[in-house]
Protein backbone atom coordinates (compact mmCIF):
# COMPACT_ATOMS: atom_id res chain seq x y z
CA UNK A 1 0.00 0.00 0.00
CA UNK A 2 1.45 3.26 -0.95
CA UNK A 3 1.87 6.46 0.87
CA UNK A 4 -0.75 8.14 -1.30
CA UNK A 5 -3.60 5.63 -0.57
CA UNK A 6 -2.75 5.35 3.28
CA UNK A 7 -5.78 7.38 4.74
CA UNK A 8 -4.67 9.67 7.81
CA UNK A 9 -6.87 8.90 11.40
CA UNK A 10 -7.94 12.56 10.38
CA UNK A 11 -9.46 11.59 7.13
CA UNK A 12 -11.31 8.20 8.81
CA UNK A 13 -12.80 10.04 11.73
CA UNK A 14 -14.15 12.40 8.89
CA UNK A 15 -15.58 9.73 6.95
CA UNK A 16 -16.87 7.90 9.51
CA UNK A 17 -19.21 11.16 11.05
CA UNK A 18 -21.02 10.75 7.58
CA UNK A 19 -22.43 7.39 8.83
CA UNK A 20 -23.21 8.75 12.22
CA UNK A 21 -25.41 11.12 10.31
CA UNK A 22 -26.50 8.18 8.23
CA UNK A 23 -27.70 6.13 12.03
CA UNK A 24 -28.95 8.70 13.80
CA UNK A 25 -32.09 8.61 11.66
CA UNK A 26 -31.69 4.90 10.18
CA UNK A 27 -31.59 3.71 14.18
CA UNK A 28 -34.07 5.98 15.47
CA UNK A 29 -36.30 4.32 12.50
CA UNK A 30 -35.52 1.43 13.36
CA UNK A 31 -35.92 1.45 17.24
CA UNK A 32 -39.41 3.86 16.76
CA UNK A 33 -40.31 4.51 13.71
CA UNK A 34 -43.06 1.35 13.60
CA UNK A 35 -44.39 1.99 17.47
CA UNK A 36 -44.31 5.79 16.89
CA UNK A 37 -47.37 4.76 13.68
CA UNK A 38 -48.76 2.40 16.18
CA UNK A 39 -48.58 3.74 19.84
CA UNK A 40 -48.31 7.35 19.16
CA UNK A 41 -49.75 8.14 16.05
CA UNK A 42 -52.88 5.49 15.97
CA UNK A 43 -52.24 3.99 12.99
CA UNK A 44 -52.62 -0.01 13.14
CA UNK A 45 -49.70 -2.28 12.49
CA UNK A 46 -51.45 -4.13 9.34
CA UNK A 47 -51.62 -0.69 7.48
CA UNK A 48 -47.91 0.39 8.46
CA UNK A 49 -46.55 -2.98 7.79
CA UNK A 50 -48.17 -2.57 4.36
CA UNK A 51 -47.00 1.17 3.93
CA UNK A 52 -43.01 -0.07 4.46
CA UNK A 53 -43.11 -2.75 1.71
CA UNK A 54 -45.10 -1.10 -0.70
CA UNK A 55 -42.94 2.29 -0.93
CA UNK A 56 -40.06 0.05 -1.27
CA UNK A 57 -41.42 -0.86 -5.44
CA UNK A 58 -40.07 2.71 -6.37
CA UNK A 59 -36.39 2.18 -4.70
CA UNK A 60 -35.97 -0.38 -7.40
CA UNK A 61 -35.69 2.48 -9.47
CA UNK A 62 -34.22 5.17 -7.41
CA UNK A 63 -31.44 3.81 -6.10
CA UNK A 64 -29.65 2.31 -9.47
CA UNK A 65 -30.32 5.33 -10.92
CA UNK A 66 -28.99 7.20 -7.92
CA UNK A 67 -25.42 5.04 -8.50
CA UNK A 68 -25.45 6.00 -12.07
CA UNK A 69 -26.16 9.60 -11.68
CA UNK A 70 -23.17 9.67 -8.86
CA UNK A 71 -21.03 7.77 -10.73
CA UNK A 72 -21.40 10.29 -13.90
CA UNK A 73 -21.29 13.25 -11.31
CA UNK A 74 -18.37 15.82 -12.68
CA UNK A 75 -17.77 18.39 -10.02
CA UNK A 76 -14.12 20.14 -9.13
CA UNK A 77 -14.63 17.82 -5.21
CA UNK A 78 -15.22 15.19 -7.01
CA UNK A 79 -18.55 12.60 -8.17
CA UNK A 80 -19.57 11.37 -4.33
CA UNK A 81 -18.61 14.54 -1.91
CA UNK A 82 -20.44 16.92 -3.32
CA UNK A 83 -23.86 15.13 -2.93
CA UNK A 84 -23.13 15.04 0.76
CA UNK A 85 -23.21 19.16 0.95
CA UNK A 86 -25.99 19.03 -1.60
CA UNK A 87 -28.29 16.81 0.35
CA UNK A 88 -27.86 17.09 4.01
CA UNK A 89 -30.58 19.92 4.60
CA UNK A 90 -33.33 18.44 2.60
CA UNK A 91 -32.85 15.32 4.43
CA UNK A 92 -32.65 16.45 7.55
CA UNK A 93 -35.61 18.45 7.26
CA UNK A 94 -38.25 15.49 5.73
CA UNK A 95 -36.63 13.42 8.59
CA UNK A 96 -38.12 15.83 11.10
CA UNK A 97 -41.20 16.42 8.87
CA UNK A 98 -42.06 11.85 9.44
CA UNK A 99 -42.43 12.86 13.37
CA UNK A 100 -44.56 15.91 12.49
CA UNK A 101 -48.27 13.32 12.39
CA UNK A 102 -51.35 15.98 12.16
CA UNK A 103 -53.90 15.06 13.75
CA UNK A 104 -56.03 14.26 11.35
CA UNK A 105 -58.18 11.49 10.14
CA UNK A 106 -56.42 7.84 9.67
CA UNK A 107 -56.51 7.49 6.47
CA UNK A 108 -55.50 11.50 6.36
CA UNK A 109 -52.82 10.48 8.68
CA UNK A 110 -51.71 6.96 6.81
CA UNK A 111 -51.51 9.04 3.62
CA UNK A 112 -49.09 11.71 5.29
CA UNK A 113 -47.26 8.33 6.62
CA UNK A 114 -46.74 7.41 3.24
CA UNK A 115 -45.93 10.86 1.66
CA UNK A 116 -43.34 11.46 4.16
CA UNK A 117 -41.65 7.79 4.29
CA UNK A 118 -41.61 7.67 0.84
CA UNK A 119 -39.74 11.12 0.50
CA UNK A 120 -37.45 9.92 3.26
CA UNK A 121 -36.08 7.16 1.20
CA UNK A 122 -35.52 9.41 -1.93
CA UNK A 123 -33.74 11.61 0.24
CA UNK A 124 -31.85 9.02 2.22
CA UNK A 125 -30.92 7.30 -1.42
CA UNK A 126 -29.49 10.65 -2.73
CA UNK A 127 -27.35 11.41 0.16
CA UNK A 128 -26.15 7.65 1.11
CA UNK A 129 -25.23 6.16 -2.06
CA UNK A 130 -22.38 8.70 -2.75
CA UNK A 131 -21.60 8.59 0.49
CA UNK A 132 -21.18 4.76 0.66
CA UNK A 133 -19.75 4.65 -2.55
CA UNK A 134 -17.36 7.60 -1.43
CA UNK A 135 -15.52 4.77 0.55
CA UNK A 136 -14.11 2.68 -2.42
CA UNK A 137 -12.32 5.37 -3.91
CA UNK A 138 -10.41 6.82 -0.82
CA UNK A 139 -8.38 3.96 -1.09
CA UNK A 140 -7.19 1.19 -3.81
CA UNK A 141 -6.43 -1.20 -0.80
CA UNK A 142 -9.07 -3.78 0.08
CA UNK A 143 -6.64 -3.33 3.81
CA UNK A 144 -7.25 0.28 4.36
CA UNK A 145 -10.81 0.08 3.27
CA UNK A 146 -11.50 -2.72 6.08
CA UNK A 147 -9.92 -0.55 8.52
CA UNK A 148 -11.81 2.79 7.28
CA UNK A 149 -15.18 0.33 7.66
CA UNK A 150 -14.38 -0.41 11.10
CA UNK A 151 -13.92 3.22 11.94
CA UNK A 152 -17.18 3.98 9.95
CA UNK A 153 -19.50 1.48 11.93
CA UNK A 154 -17.87 2.58 15.52
CA UNK A 155 -19.31 5.72 14.76
CA UNK A 156 -22.70 4.55 13.04
CA UNK A 157 -23.04 2.09 16.55
CA UNK A 158 -21.71 5.48 18.55
CA UNK A 159 -24.45 7.22 16.81
CA UNK A 160 -27.33 4.03 17.56
CA UNK A 161 -25.83 4.38 20.85
CA UNK A 162 -26.76 8.01 21.71
CA UNK A 163 -30.08 7.03 20.35
CA UNK A 164 -30.81 4.13 22.51
CA UNK A 165 -29.75 6.27 25.88
CA UNK A 166 -30.84 9.66 25.28
CA UNK A 167 -33.99 8.92 22.99
CA UNK A 168 -36.94 7.85 25.63
CA UNK A 169 -35.21 10.53 28.18
CA UNK A 170 -35.40 13.52 25.31
CA UNK A 171 -39.30 12.64 24.08
CA UNK A 172 -40.27 12.14 28.18
CA UNK A 173 -38.49 15.57 29.32
CA UNK A 174 -39.27 17.66 25.40
CA UNK A 175 -42.65 16.34 24.92
CA UNK A 176 -44.03 17.59 28.61
CA UNK A 177 -46.06 14.08 28.23
CA UNK A 178 -47.42 14.43 24.67
CA UNK A 179 -45.04 11.83 23.11
CA UNK A 180 -46.23 13.54 19.90
CA UNK A 181 -44.66 16.55 20.46
CA UNK A 182 -41.72 14.74 22.62
CA UNK A 183 -40.27 12.52 19.17
CA UNK A 184 -40.33 15.67 16.84
CA UNK A 185 -38.32 17.44 18.53
CA UNK A 186 -36.12 14.97 19.75
CA UNK A 187 -35.85 14.06 15.99
CA UNK A 188 -34.88 17.70 15.68
CA UNK A 189 -31.97 17.33 17.68
CA UNK A 190 -30.66 14.43 15.83
CA UNK A 191 -31.58 16.10 12.19
CA UNK A 192 -29.14 19.18 13.34
CA UNK A 193 -26.41 16.88 14.45
CA UNK A 194 -26.54 15.03 11.16
CA UNK A 195 -26.12 17.98 9.23
CA UNK A 196 -23.32 19.13 11.22
CA UNK A 197 -21.80 15.28 10.80
CA UNK A 198 -22.39 15.07 7.06
CA UNK A 199 -20.61 18.60 6.61
CA UNK A 200 -17.74 17.47 8.24
CA UNK A 201 -17.27 14.07 6.21
CA UNK A 202 -17.23 16.75 3.09
CA UNK A 203 -14.57 18.63 4.25
CA UNK A 204 -11.96 16.09 5.70
CA UNK A 205 -12.06 13.51 2.98
CA UNK A 206 -10.77 12.95 -0.80
CA UNK A 207 -11.29 11.13 -3.47
CA UNK A 208 -8.32 9.27 -5.18
CA UNK A 209 -8.88 5.89 -7.00
CA UNK A 210 -9.86 7.62 -10.45
CA UNK A 211 -12.16 5.31 -13.05
CA UNK A 212 -10.68 4.01 -16.42
CA UNK A 213 -10.30 6.75 -19.18
CA UNK A 214 -12.73 4.95 -21.50
CA UNK A 215 -15.50 4.66 -19.29
CA UNK A 216 -17.73 7.43 -20.66
CA UNK A 217 -18.49 5.51 -23.57
CA UNK A 218 -20.64 2.79 -21.98
CA UNK A 219 -24.22 2.85 -21.20
CA UNK A 220 -26.15 2.58 -18.57
CA UNK A 221 -27.51 -0.63 -19.59
CA UNK A 222 -24.51 -2.23 -20.03
CA UNK A 223 -23.65 -0.92 -16.56
CA UNK A 224 -26.39 -2.81 -15.38
CA UNK A 225 -25.35 -5.66 -16.73
CA UNK A 226 -21.60 -6.50 -15.53
CA UNK A 227 -23.02 -5.64 -11.86
CA UNK A 228 -25.82 -8.14 -12.43
CA UNK A 229 -22.91 -10.68 -13.86
CA UNK A 230 -20.80 -10.47 -10.79
CA UNK A 231 -21.60 -13.59 -8.74
CA UNK A 232 -19.87 -12.21 -5.70
CA UNK A 233 -21.68 -9.09 -5.65
CA UNK A 234 -25.31 -10.89 -6.07
CA UNK A 235 -24.27 -13.07 -3.25
CA UNK A 236 -23.46 -10.07 -0.99
CA UNK A 237 -26.93 -8.20 -1.89
CA UNK A 238 -28.96 -11.12 -0.66
CA UNK A 239 -26.47 -10.93 2.77
CA UNK A 240 -27.34 -6.94 3.07
CA UNK A 241 -31.00 -8.18 2.26
CA UNK A 242 -31.00 -10.98 4.85
CA UNK A 243 -29.20 -9.24 7.27
CA UNK A 244 -30.75 -6.11 7.35
CA UNK A 245 -34.20 -7.45 7.93
CA UNK A 246 -33.36 -9.53 10.42
CA UNK A 247 -31.85 -6.62 12.15
CA UNK A 248 -34.83 -4.48 11.80
CA UNK A 249 -37.45 -7.31 12.76
CA UNK A 250 -35.26 -7.44 15.69
CA UNK A 251 -34.33 -3.72 16.53
CA UNK A 252 -38.04 -2.91 15.95
CA UNK A 253 -39.35 -5.67 18.04
CA UNK A 254 -37.33 -4.30 21.27
CA UNK A 255 -39.27 -1.98 22.36
CA UNK A 256 -42.71 -3.82 22.04
CA UNK A 257 -40.81 -6.46 23.95
CA UNK A 258 -40.29 -4.07 26.72
CA UNK A 259 -42.90 -2.66 27.21
CA UNK A 260 -45.61 -5.37 26.89
CA UNK A 261 -43.36 -8.65 27.40
CA UNK A 262 -40.83 -7.51 29.57
CA UNK A 263 -43.62 -5.24 31.22
CA UNK A 264 -40.90 -2.03 31.36
CA UNK A 265 -40.63 0.10 28.59
CA UNK A 266 -38.21 1.78 30.47
CA UNK A 267 -35.94 -1.29 30.78
CA UNK A 268 -35.46 -0.93 26.93
CA UNK A 269 -33.12 1.74 27.18
CA UNK A 270 -29.91 0.40 28.87
CA UNK A 271 -30.59 -3.20 27.01
CA UNK A 272 -30.40 -0.66 23.85
CA UNK A 273 -27.32 1.29 25.09
CA UNK A 274 -25.09 -1.71 25.84
CA UNK A 275 -25.68 -3.35 22.94
CA UNK A 276 -24.68 -0.45 20.61
CA UNK A 277 -21.49 -0.32 23.11
CA UNK A 278 -20.76 -4.06 22.93
CA UNK A 279 -20.95 -3.39 18.71
CA UNK A 280 -18.53 -0.54 19.07
CA UNK A 281 -16.33 -2.94 20.55
CA UNK A 282 -16.67 -5.71 17.98
CA UNK A 283 -16.28 -3.58 15.27
CA UNK A 284 -13.06 -2.06 16.71
CA UNK A 285 -11.85 -5.71 16.47
CA UNK A 286 -12.97 -6.12 12.94
CA UNK A 287 -9.73 -5.77 11.25
CA UNK A 288 -8.10 -7.58 13.21
CA UNK A 289 -10.73 -10.62 13.32
CA UNK A 290 -10.67 -10.96 9.40
CA UNK A 291 -6.59 -10.55 9.08
CA UNK A 292 -6.95 -13.93 11.28
CA UNK A 293 -10.01 -15.44 9.66
CA UNK A 294 -10.09 -13.76 6.23
CA UNK A 295 -13.71 -11.56 5.07
CA UNK A 296 -16.20 -14.57 4.40
CA UNK A 297 -14.72 -16.82 7.10
CA UNK A 298 -15.18 -14.28 10.11
CA UNK A 299 -18.77 -13.15 8.22
CA UNK A 300 -20.15 -16.89 8.73
CA UNK A 301 -18.82 -17.57 12.15
CA UNK A 302 -19.93 -13.69 13.48
CA UNK A 303 -23.52 -14.34 11.46
CA UNK A 304 -24.66 -17.93 12.88
CA UNK A 305 -22.89 -17.67 16.18
CA UNK A 306 -25.40 -14.16 16.58
CA UNK A 307 -28.13 -15.64 15.54
CA UNK A 308 -28.23 -18.67 17.89
CA UNK A 309 -27.60 -16.06 20.70
CA UNK A 310 -31.01 -14.01 19.53
CA UNK A 311 -32.45 -17.37 19.21
CA UNK A 312 -32.32 -18.13 22.90
CA UNK A 313 -34.07 -15.53 23.76
CA UNK A 314 -37.68 -16.98 22.81
CA UNK A 315 -37.21 -18.93 26.16
CA UNK A 316 -34.82 -16.88 28.17
CA UNK A 317 -37.01 -15.85 31.42
CA UNK A 318 -37.99 -12.03 31.28
CA UNK A 319 -37.69 -11.58 34.97
CA UNK A 320 -33.87 -12.21 34.37
CA UNK A 321 -33.25 -8.80 33.34
CA UNK A 322 -29.23 -9.01 34.11
CA UNK A 323 -29.24 -12.58 32.25
CA UNK A 324 -31.08 -10.68 28.82
CA UNK A 325 -28.77 -8.11 29.14
CA UNK A 326 -25.83 -10.06 29.16
CA UNK A 327 -26.76 -11.96 26.09
CA UNK A 328 -28.01 -8.98 24.01
CA UNK A 329 -24.13 -7.67 24.86
CA UNK A 330 -23.08 -11.30 23.33
CA UNK A 331 -24.85 -10.84 20.35
CA UNK A 332 -23.98 -7.26 19.52
CA UNK A 333 -20.46 -8.14 20.31
CA UNK A 334 -20.00 -10.98 17.99
CA UNK A 335 -22.55 -10.42 15.22
CA UNK A 336 -21.77 -6.13 14.97
CA UNK A 337 -18.58 -6.82 12.91
CA UNK A 338 -20.27 -8.77 10.12
CA UNK A 339 -22.02 -5.19 9.24
CA UNK A 340 -18.69 -3.79 8.72
CA UNK A 341 -16.92 -6.32 6.98
CA UNK A 342 -19.47 -6.47 4.06
CA UNK A 343 -19.09 -2.63 3.62
CA UNK A 344 -15.23 -3.42 2.54
CA UNK A 345 -16.37 -7.06 0.59
CA UNK A 346 -18.46 -4.90 -1.24
CA UNK A 347 -15.51 -2.57 -2.22
CA UNK A 348 -13.97 -5.85 -3.37
CA UNK A 349 -16.02 -6.68 -5.77
CA UNK A 350 -16.05 -2.91 -7.46
CA UNK A 351 -12.05 -3.90 -7.65
CA UNK A 352 -13.41 -7.42 -9.74
CA UNK A 353 -15.60 -5.37 -11.93
CA UNK A 354 -13.04 -3.21 -12.70
CA UNK A 355 -10.42 -5.77 -13.31
CA UNK A 356 -12.79 -8.02 -15.48
CA UNK A 357 -14.06 -5.41 -17.42
CA UNK A 358 -12.04 -2.16 -17.17
CA UNK A 359 -15.32 -0.40 -15.54
CA UNK A 360 -15.17 1.26 -12.39
CA UNK A 361 -18.93 1.16 -11.02
CA UNK A 362 -18.61 2.16 -7.32
CA UNK A 363 -21.57 4.51 -7.34
CA UNK A 364 -23.49 1.66 -8.99
CA UNK A 365 -22.02 -1.53 -6.69
CA UNK A 366 -23.11 0.45 -3.57
CA UNK A 367 -26.44 1.62 -4.89
CA UNK A 368 -27.64 -1.65 -5.64
CA UNK A 369 -26.34 -2.28 -1.68
CA UNK A 370 -28.27 0.50 -0.48
CA UNK A 371 -31.48 -0.81 -2.39
CA UNK A 372 -31.07 -4.29 -0.61
CA UNK A 373 -30.83 -1.98 2.76
CA UNK A 374 -33.55 -0.61 2.39
CA UNK A 375 -35.52 -3.59 1.28
CA UNK A 376 -34.12 -4.90 4.74
CA UNK A 377 -35.91 -2.21 6.11
CA UNK A 378 -39.13 -2.77 4.39
CA UNK A 379 -39.57 -6.50 4.67
CA UNK A 380 -38.50 -5.65 8.51
CA UNK A 381 -40.67 -3.48 8.93
CA UNK A 382 -43.97 -5.36 7.56
CA UNK A 383 -42.84 -8.27 9.10
CA UNK A 384 -43.40 -6.75 12.40
CA UNK A 385 -46.73 -4.96 11.65
CA UNK A 386 -47.91 -8.24 10.14
CA UNK A 387 -47.17 -10.50 12.71
CA UNK A 388 -48.56 -8.00 15.82
CA UNK A 389 -51.43 -7.99 13.75
CA UNK A 390 -51.70 -11.69 13.18
CA UNK A 391 -51.43 -12.07 17.23
CA UNK A 392 -54.11 -9.60 17.92
CA UNK A 393 -51.88 -7.09 19.34
CA UNK A 394 -53.67 -3.81 20.11
CA UNK A 395 -51.77 -0.82 21.09
CA UNK A 396 -51.48 0.99 24.47
CA UNK A 397 -53.66 -1.95 25.97
CA UNK A 398 -52.89 -5.40 28.26
CA UNK A 399 -51.75 -7.34 25.68
CA UNK A 400 -53.00 -11.16 25.32
CA UNK A 401 -50.98 -14.11 25.58
CA UNK A 402 -51.61 -14.58 21.82
CA UNK A 403 -49.94 -11.17 21.20
CA UNK A 404 -47.01 -11.54 23.89
CA UNK A 405 -46.37 -14.80 21.51
CA UNK A 406 -46.36 -12.86 18.58
CA UNK A 407 -43.84 -10.28 19.93
CA UNK A 408 -41.62 -12.76 21.74
CA UNK A 409 -41.77 -14.30 17.95
CA UNK A 410 -41.02 -10.72 16.32
CA UNK A 411 -38.17 -10.71 18.84
CA UNK A 412 -36.65 -13.73 18.62
CA UNK A 413 -37.03 -16.64 16.30
CA UNK A 414 -37.97 -14.21 13.21
CA UNK A 415 -34.75 -12.53 13.24
CA UNK A 416 -32.96 -15.47 13.56
CA UNK A 417 -34.02 -17.40 11.05
CA UNK A 418 -33.23 -14.74 8.50
CA UNK A 419 -29.90 -14.83 9.53
CA UNK A 420 -29.39 -18.24 8.88
CA UNK A 421 -30.18 -17.57 5.68
CA UNK A 422 -27.62 -14.91 4.85
CA UNK A 423 -25.04 -17.44 6.33
CA UNK A 424 -26.40 -20.22 3.58
CA UNK A 425 -25.63 -17.38 1.10
CA UNK A 426 -22.33 -16.28 2.45
CA UNK A 427 -21.06 -20.22 2.10
CA UNK A 428 -21.61 -19.43 -1.82
CA UNK A 429 -19.23 -16.36 -2.10
CA UNK A 430 -16.23 -17.64 -3.87
CA UNK A 431 -13.76 -13.90 -3.87
CA UNK A 432 -11.21 -14.86 -1.54
CA UNK A 433 -8.80 -12.34 0.05
CA UNK A 434 -5.55 -13.71 -1.54
CA UNK A 435 -7.39 -12.73 -4.97
CA UNK A 436 -8.43 -9.36 -3.90
CA UNK A 437 -4.73 -8.65 -3.38
CA UNK A 438 -3.89 -10.16 -6.72
CA UNK A 439 -6.54 -7.54 -8.24
CA UNK A 440 -5.56 -4.95 -6.04
CA UNK A 441 -1.61 -4.79 -7.16
CA UNK A 442 -2.82 -5.62 -11.15
CA UNK A 443 -5.02 -2.58 -10.86
CA UNK A 444 -2.39 -0.74 -9.58
CA UNK A 445 0.05 -1.08 -12.61
CA UNK A 446 -2.74 -0.17 -15.19
CA UNK A 447 -3.56 2.72 -13.13
CA UNK A 448 -0.26 3.35 -13.50
CA UNK A 449 0.73 2.96 -17.24
CA UNK A 450 -2.08 5.09 -18.05
CA UNK A 451 -1.21 8.27 -15.81
CA UNK A 452 2.23 7.71 -17.84
CA UNK A 453 0.75 7.03 -21.15
CA UNK A 454 -1.63 9.97 -20.77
Amino acid sequence: MTDEQRLSVKEKVGYALGDAASNFFFQFFGLFLVFYYTDVAGLSAAAVGTMMLVTRMFDAVTDPLMGVLADRTRTRWGRFRPWLLWMCIPYAVIGVAMFMMPDWSPNAKLAYAYVTYSAMMLAYTAINVPYSALMGVMSDSSQERTRLSSFRFVAAFGAGMLISYFALDLKDALGGGDDRVGFMWTMAIFAVLSVICFLITFKTTKERVEPPVSESSKSVWADFGLLLRCSPWVILFFVSLFNLTSFMVRNGAQIYYFKYVVGDESAAKWFMTAGMIAAMVGIALAPRITAILGKRTAMIYMSGIAAVINLSFFILPTSEYSLLLTMNILSALIGAPAGAIIWAMYADTADLIEWEHGRRLTGLVYAGVLFAIKMGVAFGGAFIGWLLAWYGFVPNEDPSDKAVLGIRIAFAIVPALISFLAVISLLMYRLTDKKVIEIEEELKVRRSACEDGA
